[in-house]
C-alpha cells in the first residue's frame, strides 16, 4: 500500500517460567533412594562462569560446596524467623509449623530487624544521607565521630543532643530492617520484586518495600518481637500520610511512591488507598502505650512531623456528587516539581513544604487527628464511611474488590480509634516538662499547636455532629435528616482541602 506507513509494535511477553527438565533412567532396589540437585548459579560475569567451569571438573567438591550453602541458608533463615519470635516447641506439631510458616511470610513482607536493637552508624549515616544532604554535610562530623554500633537507646540520645529537628525526625524515620519485599502475587505484571539481602560489594543490605495497605500491617505484628522500634514505625506512618488526610501508594526505605496515570500501561490508574489506614495506625498506638505507658502522649504538643506531598487533588464535593467514580485530578507539573526536588535533596524532597520552603512540621496531635477528620467528613448516616477515592478500603466481605460504596468496618474502627485518641490527649496534661524532644520542637504550652486549615474543619465537624446530636438524628433519621447531615460533613470537607490545596 504505496505512501502507508505502518508500525508494528513487538508482542508484550509477561509472567512467562523459566522451565527446567532433568531426565534419566533410573533402578531402585527395595528401599534404594537417589538424589540429585538442581543448582541454577545465574547472573554471572564471563569470569565468574570460567571460575564455575573449572569448579564443575570436580563434581564432589562442587556437590558438597551446595549442600552446606543449603544448611547454611536454613540456619541463616531459621535466625531470622526466630528473631521474629516464630520458633516454637508445642506438642501440637501441626501448630508448630503453622507458627513458623506465618512468621516466615510476615517476615517476608514486612522484613526482620537486622540485628535487634543494636544500630550501625555506618548504615544510619548512609539514610540521613539519602533522607536529606543538607542535614547529612551539616551534621557530617558528628556523624563520623558515632561509635560503630549503638543500641536505640544510645542514638536517640545522642541525636537529641544535637538540637536538630531534622536528624532528630530522620532518626525517628529509621528502621534497620532486612529481608522484605513487595507483598503481591509474583504473576501479576506490575509486582516487580525480589529480597536482597547483600549489596553489589557483598555487605549486609537493610532496606524495606511495602504497599502501605500490606506492610504496616506486617510491621503490627512485627513490633512485638522489637518494641523498641515502635514509635518509629509511628513516624514513618504519619510523615507518609498526607495534609488532606490519606496516604500514597508505597512505603520504602527510600521514601514514598505514588501511583500515575500511563496511556501506555492498561494496568496504570491513580488514587488514594485509604483502606485500613485507621486501624493499622492505632494497632501501633496501641502497642506502643501498652509497651512504653505514657510515653507517647509527651510527642502530643511536639511540632515533629510533617506530611507526604503527593500530587493528587481530591474533587469537590459537588464533583463527588455528580461522579464518585472520578473524584482524584493528578497535578503533573507538580510531580514533576516533587520528583526535582527530591532528586536534588533526596527523599526529604517529597515531603510538604512551608510558605518559607522548608519542610513543614506540625504536631502529632495534628497527623492523629487528619484522617479522622477526613473520614468523618464522608460519614453516612446509618451506613458507614464514604468510600471515593478510586481506591479499596475496608469494605465489608467486599474488602479491596471495588473501592465504592462504604464501610461500615472502618466506623467501628473509627469509634474505637476516637476512644484511644481520647483517653491518650487526657494522659498528656502535664508532661511538657519531661518532653526529651529538642526546644524548638516544643510548644512550651498547654494548648496543642494546629494548622489553621485543621483547626477550622476540627470546629466545623464537631459543631456539625453536636447538632445533629442535640436534633436527635441518631434515634429517629430520617432521608432528609440523614442528606443534610452529609451535605453539611462533606462540605466541609471540601472547603478544608480547598484551603490546604491553596497554601
Amino acid at each position: 500500500m504505496r505512501g502507508e506507513t505502518v508500525t508494528v509494535r513487538p508482542p508484550r511477553t509477561r509472567g512467562l517460567r523459566g522451565a527446567y527438565i532433568l531426565s534419566g533412567t533410573l533402578a531402585l532396589g527395595p528401599n534404594g533412594s537417589e538424589t540429585w540437585s538442581m543448582v541454577a548459579d545465574v547472573h554471572q560475569t564471563q569470569k565468574q562462569a570460567s571460575h564455575l567451569r573449572e569448579a564443575l571438573r570436580q563434581p564432589e567438591r562442587a556437590l558438597a560446596a551446595v549442600a552446606d550453602d543449603v544448611v547454611a541458608g536454613r540456619e541463616r533463615l531459621r535466625g531470622l524467623v526466630g528473631s521474629a519470635d516464630g520458633l516454637q516447641k508445642t506438642g501440637d506439631q501441626l501448630a508448630t509449623v503453622h507458627h513458623f510458616a506465618n512468621t516466615l511470610f510476615n517476615c517476608m513482607r514486612g522484613g526482620v530487624f537486622a540485628d535487634g536493637v543494636r544500630i550501625s552508624a555506618a548504615d544510619f549515616e548512609k539514610f540521613v544521607g539519602s533522607c536529606n544532604r543538607e542535614t547529612s554535610a551539616r551534621q557530617a562530623g558528628w556523624l563520623n565521630e558515632l561509635p560503630e554500633i549503638l543500641t536505640e537507646n544510645e542514638l536517640r540520645a545522642a541525636v537529641q543532643a544535637t538540637n536538630d529537628r531534622d536528624l532528630l525526625r530522620i532518626f525517628f524515620e529509621y528502621l534497620p530492617i532486612t529481608f522484605s519485599r513487595r507483598h503481591g502475587d509474583p504473576s501479576r505484571p506490575w509486582n516487580r520484586f525480589a529480597i536482597q539481602l547483600k549489596d553489589s560489594a557483598g555487605q549486609q543490605l537493610l532496606g524495606f518495600e511495602g504497599n502501605w495497605r500490606d506492610i504496616f500491617q506486617n510491621w503490627e505484628a512485627l513490633s512485638l518481637s522489637c518494641p523498641v522500634f515502635l514509635e518509629h514505625m509511628i513516624a514513618k506512618f504519619v510523615n507518609a500520610s498526607t495534609i488532606d488526610g490519606y496516604n500514597p501508594y508505597r512505603i520504602t526505605r527510600g521514601g514514598i511512591e505514588w501511583e500515575e496515570p500511563d496511556p501506555e500501561d492498561p494496568w496504570a490508574s491513580i488514587g488514594y488507598w485509604g483502606d485500613h489506614q485507621i486501624i493499622y495506625l492505632l494497632k501501633l498506638l496501641e502497642a506502643a502505650e501498652k509497651f512504653q505507658p505514657g510515653e507517647l502522649s509527651a510527642f502530643l504538643p511536639q511540632e515533629l512531623f510533617c506530611y507526604a506531598d503527593v500530587p493528587y487533588r481530591i474533587a469537590s464535593y459537588e464533583k463527588l456528587i455528580a461522579d464518585p467514580r472520578a473524584t482524584i485530578d493528578f497535578d503533573t507539573e507538580r510531580s514533576a516539581a516533587i520528583k526535582a526536588r527530591a532528586a536534588k535533596i533526596g527523599a526529604d524532597g517529597k515531603l510538604l513544604r512551608g510558605a518559607d520552603g522548608g519542610i513543614y512540621y506540625v504536631t502529632l496531635a495534628e497527623k492523629l487527628l487528619v484522617p479522622l477528620l477526613a473520614k468523618l467528613s464522608n460519614f453516612i448516616p446509618g451506613g458507614g464511611i464514604w468510600m471515593n477515592t478510586q481506591r479499596p478500603e475496608w469494605n465489608d466481605a467486599n474488602n479491596a474488590l471495588v473501592g465504592y460504596g462504604v464501610s461500615v468496618v472502618t466506623l467501628n474502627y473509627l469509634r474505637r480509634y476516637l476512644t484511644f485518641c481520647l483517653e491518650l490527649f487526657e494522659r498528656w496534661g502535664g508532661r511538657l516538662g519531661q518532653s526529651p524532644l529538642p526546644e524548638e520542637a516544643r510548644s512550651g504550652v498547654e494548648d496543642v499547636s494546629l494548622s489553621e486549615p485543621v483547626a477550622t474543619l476540627l470546629r466545623d465537624i464537631s459543631g456539625i455532629l453536636s447538632s445533629a446530636e442535640e436534633g436527635k438524628l441518631a434515634a429517629a433519621p430520617t432521608d432528609e435528616g440523614r442528606r443534610n447531615l452529609v451535605d453539611r460533613l462533606s462540605t466541609a470537607g471540601s472547603k478544608f482541602r480547598s484551603a490546604v490545596y491553596a497554601q
